[in-house]
């Protein structure tokens, strides 16, 4: 049986290596525009190293430069066996110039880097360097569409096709400089492997098999992989999770055979006068529905009802790898949610953390039940803002889909913040309202509060109106519902079919984007 930790080692291995023009390239990636041409530029560089091979080949293929286009040049020089050409389409701005039109463009860099380098991977490279296309800024989208297209979980598969031993996997990926190499283009190419990698690592413990991947394993493999300067990671147990009156969350663990965990993580490297902020993530390491039991059609798919433990695990990891100066909190609960004689009942009430007696109708809302405890005990840390993610309900899928993770948010400047970070890395976030009507429907005849209401209508916002209920009215707060973004049913672009891992990377750039003076 495959062990969490090898999966995670292995995908992480990706290395930066950069490669000077002459130097041994396995495979190297050129993006052209539509209307390009072969002066003053890196098409002219490549073209005149390979004495007129680079023209000659690119014409013969016809290549306009057309949006995700990819064609491979063979045998140019013996130090150029290969050459992904991918098109861009017509020229866009940098993606410096900030505006929606460059952050869109950019995410056409992130598709055609992912594009070409699959290419390349299927054709032998295992070694891929990209020429650059204008500014520095530029070299960021390209790394992450290279690391996150290059992903891949078939480590449970035993045999390989019958040509695996032709096929090589990608060890490294870097840029083609001429000269000497262009630090500002190196860090923007590296910040963006760091964007990627930990988006990756969020995938693999989302698809890793529930039977490797139980709450005790993520806590062994949190500590296990966040050993950066600033960071702390404690796992406690059920006993304290009991001594924390964390009636709710242990309501859930009733039914099943596997010990609960509580992992916290704290990064701080430097002071937060307002206080840190706080991630809580929910944890549920595979999620039956309990008494109230899911359809077996798609049942598997819950393994991955961790994502928000593991966007918060992997966004930390990725905040402590760039050196960010500040100070983050990271809240995960984790159990599974299993049938059993022990498990807790439609009907039943249990107490939280806060005293708040809440009516379990539904064993299958228990996400909610774990995270209300998880949001109570982060007041304890005084925090300047919470965020939690979740693969909550159904719903949003319906709501939103694939496109955007729904986010419940009443502060302007805690959105506002949200949303440019969104758009910024194209990992988009769309505002969902919390309104009376919502808190009303999760008020109880038998309790204070019913985590299900008897009608499926606006079933994002009542989870989100029943989250509410657990922070502090003046808190800046923003709960993320992951559900529909939590799996790709098919490989494009940059998403790789299995589970996704989004959203790290706008999560790590808006807390990194905070603490810069």
């Amino acid at each position: 049986m495959m062990r969490a930790s090898s999966i995670l080692s292995k995908n992480s291995a990706l290395a930066v290596r950069h490669a000077k023009m002459g130097d041994q390239i396995s495979g190297l990636v050129v993006p052209i525009f539509e209307g390009f041409s072969y002066s003053g530029n890196l098409l002219e560089s490549i073209d005149k190293f390979t004495n007129g091979a680079f023209k000659s080949q690119l014409e013969a293929t016809g290549h306009t430069g057309k949006a995700n286009h990819v064609s491979i040049l063979y045998g140019l020089d013996k130090t150029l066996p290969r050459v992904a050409v991918v098109g861009l389409g017509k020229p866009f701005p940098e993606a410096a110039c900030g505006t929606t039109e460059a952050q869109k463009s950019c995410d056409s860099l992130r598709k055609a880097s992912a594009l070409a380098a699959r290419s390349l991977r299927d054709s032998g490279a295992d070694h891929v360097v990209f020429g650059s296309v204008r500014g520095s800024a530029d070299f960021q989208p390209l790394a992450e569409g290279a690391a996150l297209g290059l992903y891949k979980f078939d480590h449970y598969k035993s045999q390989k096709p019958e040509d695996a031993d032709k096929k090589k996997e990608v060890e490294a990926i870097g840029l083609l400089y001429e000269g000497s190499l262009n630090q500002e283009c190196a860090s923007s190419f590296e910040r963006g492997t760091i964007y990627a990698r930990y988006q990756n690592m969020a995938r693999d413990l989302m698809n890793i098999p529930a039977n490797d991947m139980t709450p005790t394993i993520f806590g062994q493999e949190a500590q296990r992989l966040l050993t950066a300067d600033g960071l702390k990671v404690t796992v406690r147990d059920r006993k304290w999770i009991e001594e924390q009156k964390m009636g709710s969350f242990l309501s859930v663990t009733n039914g099943t055979d596997q010990p609960p965990a509580f992992v916290e993580v704290e990064y701080k490297t430097a002071e937060r006068p307002e206080g840190p902020v706080v991630l809580v993530g929910k944890g549920v390491t595979f999620d039956s529905g309990g008494i109230s039991i899911k359809p077996s059609s798609g049942m598997g798919m819950m393994k991955g009802d961790m994502g928000g433990a593991s966007v918060v695990l992997s966004t930390i990891a990725g905040l402590a790898q760039l050196g960010v100066k500040t100070h983050v909190v990271g809240l995960i609960p984790l159990c599974e949610n299993m049938p059993s004689g022990r498990a807790t009942k439609p009907g039943d009430v249990v107490v939280a953390r806060s005293g708040t007696t809440i009516e379990v109708d539904n064993t299958d809302a228990e996400g909610r039940l774990i995270l209300c405890d998880a949001l109570d005990y982060a007041k304890t840390f005084k925090p300047s803002m919470i965020m939690n993610f979740a693969t909550l309900t159904g719903a949003m899928d319906v709501a939103l889909g694939f496109g955007c993770t729904g986010v419940f948010c009443k502060n302007d400047d805690l959105w506002q913040r949200i949303d440019k970070h969104g758009r910024a890395t194209q990992d988009l976030l769309w505002r969902m309202p919390i309104l009376d009507d919502y808190r009303e429907a999760v008020k109880a005849s038998v309790a204070d509060l019913i985590n299900s209401t008897a009608t499926r209508s606006a079933g994002s916002c009542t989870a989100a109106a029943f989250l509410e209920a657990f922070v502090d009215e003046d808190m800046p707060w923003a709960h993320f519902d992951i559900a529909g973004v939590m799996h790709s049913g098919k490989t494009a672009g940059y998403h790789v079919a299995g589970m996704t891992g989004r959203p790290v990377r706008p999560l790590i750039d808006m807390i990194a984007a905070m603490e810069k003076k």
